[in-house]
């Protein structure tokens, strides 16, 4: 029987990306399909096989214009060069132009995980009022996306982008196994006695880091937060300088695994972000999952849409009011009764409704409908069972 052969692309991304690579890549790879993966950002792979999937890593960008435009042609050319059965992509600039349909006998999959027309509207670059910048790029993604073969996605709120087609819902659920075999990592000798929350990932002002350093003005002494991630240099430089930074160990970007043990070691983890519309209809936010799946309590923007998903095992705060922030931290951290009743709560609700195994299924299936070499289901078809 013939292995599948699957390229997965990204031109924004780094190839270690949790739902890329993590998630969708090695699962593949260890369902026993033959996995590629095409990106032009990230660290250098430890090899060119990693965890049973073939890493293509292409030269960065310089900047948003040549990721638009070069790279764009580049990681398209190298994904059809490696005569795929199917090419899933990641990214909406890769719509641009549909050069797949040179190559009709491969199937395409795009992967609309981010509410498009929301994320231009915060693009201070982008001169277009932002009623105009969400209908064109609406319009656009729409048109150019139906002649993908097929579309999935991330939130029911993004199936409403794509009517009169199929959309399946592939959710950014933790993979629970990955995660479980992940020990905490060890606190700095400064931390030991401290009550830590962490914050990690894309980190900057439109992701409200610095209303975080901001509210650890008001936090007691044994208060520390640890942020995790690459933040634009003028605005580490201008956080440096404020007084809440004093109770802040910065680490750059690092490896998920890392992440995860940083993350084990902490008492909570934030995700406070402004009330942009981009965050408010975001349902299922990796970073909180993975917190609960984790069994660490979390501290939240009070969204509605993070209270359906999150309530019990989260603190929901006002993300505008800084002392109000500060003030639920403390409680808190002064609560540990409450934390442990937290920690067992989020552990219960990943275990019970958010795991990435069923997700998975759903991913094959849809891979199984498009493609039509039915030799790909049936190679699959042990590990979705």
């Amino acid at each position: 029987m013939n292995r599948p052969r699957i390229v997965h692309l990204t031109s924004a991304h780094p190839w270690d990306e949790t739902r890329v690579f993590h998630k969708m890549c090695r699962w593949l790879a260890r369902a026993g399909a033959e996995v590629h993966l095409v990106a032009a950002h990230g660290p250098e792979p430890p090899g060119e096989m990693v965890d049973g999937v073939r890493v293509h890593l292409l030269p960065q960008p310089s900047g948003r214009r040549e990721r638009m435009t070069r790279t764009r042609a580049a990681v398209w050319r190298k994904a059809l060069a490696l005569e795929p059965d199917l090419v899933h992509f990641h990214d909406p600039e890769l719509l641009w132009g549909r050069p797949w349909r040179a190559r009709p006998e491969v199937r395409v999959v795009y992967d609309a995980h981010e509410d498009l027309r929301e994320q231009v509207t915060l693009k201070r670059w982008l001169p277009l009022p932002k009623c105009l910048l969400r209908w064109a790029v609406g319009r656009m993604e729409e048109r150019l996306s139906t002649s993908a073969h097929g579309v999935i996605t991330v939130d029911p709120a993004i199936v409403r982008r794509f009517p009169g087609r199929e959309v399946p819902l592939v959710r950014n659920f933790p993979d629970i196994e990955f995660l479980d075999a992940i020990e905490p990592a060890e606190r700095p000798a400064g931390s030991k006695d401290k009550w830590v929350a962490i914050c990690a990932g894309t980190l900057g002002t439109d992701r409200g880091t610095g209303s975080l350093v901001r509210v650890f003005e008001y936090v007691p002494e044994h208060l520390e937060l640890w942020l995790i991630g690459d933040v634009p240099p003028a605005e580490l430089a201008d956080w440096q300088t404020w007084p809440g930074w004093r109770r802040v160990r910065y680490y750059p970007r690092m490896d998920h695994r890392s992440v995860v043990a940083l993350e084990k070691a902490a008492d909570a983890v934030l995700h406070v972000l402004p009330p942009h519309a981009q965050y408010q209809w975001a349902r299922y936010p990796v970073k909180g999952l993975e917190a609960m799946a984790c069994g660490v309590p979390l501290v939240m923007s009070d969204f509605e849409c993070f209270r359906k998903t999150f309530f019990g095992a989260a603190e929901f705060v006002n993300p505008e009011n800084h002392r109000e922030v500060a003030a639920a931290l403390e409680r808190l951290a002064d609560d540990e009764e409450r934390m442990a009743v937290m920690r067992d709560q989020a552990r219960h609700l990943a275990q019970e409704k958010f795991s990435w195994a069923e997700e998975f299924r759903t991913l094959t299936e849809e891979y199984a409908r498009l493609t039509p070499a039915r030799d790909l289901l049936e190679v699959m078809k042990y590990e979705t069972c």
